[in-house]
């Protein structure tokens, strides 16, 4: 009796704990069996087939019982792909809050974006406001005013190297941004409402280097930061693709 026993508990320490992770998003709730040794990126993968969520914008909202509070989470960055949801404080009957937008959604704010024909490129907008700056200094742009604005800007500065051109430029082209009609209509159409908008360091050469960043987001709108200039410092990157990767930016904090 007591090696029949024995076996028992043998093959029941042997049974694969599953975990039972439930996913909320847009009203809909997804419930997947999970082992706890599983990456997030594993459980991102399973998500993006069921719901079609482009994988960058992804985030999940774990609730954290040991802190009674909630943590951030990306399946697809290279931060969080590796974490095994054991880790992550995903408990059974505690729903996992996903937010994230269909590859469609972002290809159509990109087109509305690009259908206002007020917008203007970076050559257009600096003949005007030559002429601004040539009447006087009454007729220097001005930023949007209202809940749903970029609050502050800061260019980049390189200690010890004097860039040319200089943060001021790149301060002016940021300011184009913040006023562009297409993306004032659009932040003011989702509520969106930015801390800082930041100038990045270019880190890496574009279509060329595996990793190569043209923007990024912090804490969920407190900081846009955007790569404005050349691989070699000596220009800036052309206004519609700083404009795409702004809305990217948008689109990745917000929804």
């Amino acid at each position: 009796m007591h090696s029949v026993v024995l076996v028992l508990q043998q093959n029941m320490v042997q049974l694969p704990h599953i975990l039972s992770v439930q996913v909320v998003w847009k009203g809909r709730k997804f419930v997947l069996e999970e082992s706890p040794d599983a990456s997030l990126k594993e459980l991102g993968e399973e998500l993006q087939a069921l719901t079609d969520v482009k994988a960058d914008t992804m985030r999940l909202i774990i609730s954290q019982s040991s802190t009674k509070s909630s943590k951030l989470f990306m399946p697809f960055s290279d931060e969080h792909s590796c974490i095994k949801l054991q880790d992550t404080g995903i408990a059974e009957g505690k729903p996992v809050r996903m937010m994230g937008v269909y590859e469609h959604e972002i290809n159509q704010l990109l087109k509305d974006a690009g259908a206002n024909l007020r917008i203007a490129g970076f050559e257009d907008e600096e003949k005007r406001m030559k002429q601004r700056i040539s009447r006087g200094p009454q007729a220097s742009l001005k930023l949007p005013q209202g809940p749903y604005i970029f609050c502050d800007f800061r260019p980049l500065e390189l200690p010890g190297i004097q860039l040319n051109p200089p943060p001021s430029e790149a301060l002016k082209r940021m300011h184009m941004l913040a006023s562009d009609p297409g993306i004032v209509a659009i932040m003011n159409k989702h509520h969106w409402r930015v801390g800082i908008m930041t100038e990045m360091a270019p880190v890496g050469y574009v279509g060329i280097s595996p990793k190569c960043l043209l923007g990024f987001n912090k804490n969920h709108g407190e900081e846009v930061s955007l790569r404005l200039r050349t691989d070699d410092l000596k220009g800036f990157r052309k206004y519609e693709r700083i404009k795409k990767t702004l809305l990217h930016e948008l689109v990745s904090v917000f929804f």
